[in-house]
């Protein structure tokens, strides 16, 4: 199942206010407890995707404005952890490109495990799932671990999504077909992220974050910060 498809399942279960923050704990971690309280946290590079949506509903990809988001959500990541608790370790690309091929496919896992948790971790769409919040990267992550030595991961992807001036049109048009009662609705954008804290000795998903928001612009620093924070809010650390 492709994350874009598990994006569009989130947003049709989720997408009921402007904002809003879920969280998940692994089975035995108390909510609200800091679990990563003194601990060293490797935090990993966050995975941006911004689009743009076309007047025909199609998502064109902006790498420029993924590239400032992504900046600025990297920013705000460091920033709001140094407040945190925890021994910050920030992530740097070893010159050993096995490595980086390794760590590269920890980050796709990531992507396809944190997707399935917003989908089905949240809602009641795989009750088995649902009921016990036992999620994993695999034991893979022990490499981050021994390169590291950190104790835990934090894991990010945000994917975001701009109207263009045709979809804004086409917006309007919806509305005024509204009011005549005939029912039109034309989405014009919004942003879905997900967080997630790896035990890196056996990959387990320890908390799991989920935001939805239709408000704030990433590719401004300000509001990067807000999403971030709200994407974070309830984490352990």
């Amino acid at each position: 199942m492709q994350l874009r498809f598990l994006l569009l399942v989130i947003l049709a279960c989720l997408l009921s206010a402007c904002t809003s923050t879920q969280v998940r704990h692994a089975e035995g971690i108390v909510a609200k407890s800091a679990v990563a309280k003194g601990k060293r946290l490797l935090l990993m590079p966050p995975e941006v995707e911004i689009t743009e949506m076309l007047a025909s509903g199609i998502q064109e990809p902006r790498p420029e404005w993924t590239q400032a988001a992504k900046q600025y959500i990297a920013q705000s990541l460091a920033e709001i952890l140094k407040q945190s608790q925890t021994e910050l370790i920030a992530y740097a690309a070893p010159a050993d490109e096995a490595f980086r091929d390794r760590t590269r496919q920890l980050e796709l896992l990531h992507q396809a495990v944190g997707g399935s948790i917003a989908a089905f971790g949240f809602r009641n769409l795989l009750p088995s799932k649902h009921d016990r919040f036992d999620w994993t990267l695999g034991p893979g992550v022990v490499v981050l671990k021994e390169r590291f030595k950190a104790d835990y991961a934090l894991y990010t992807y945000v994917y975001d999504s701009y109207a263009s001036a045709g979809r804004k049109a086409m917006r309007v048009v919806g509305l005024l077909a509204s009011f005549a009662g005939v029912g039109v609705s034309v989405q014009t954008g919004y942003r879905i992220g997900f967080a997630s804290l790896i035990d890196l000795r056996d990959g387990r998903v320890i908390w799991s974050g989920l935001m939805v928001s239709e408000v704030g612009d990433l590719r401004n620093a300000k509001d990067a910060m807000d999403v971030t924070r709200q994407m974070l809010k309830g984490a352990p650390f």
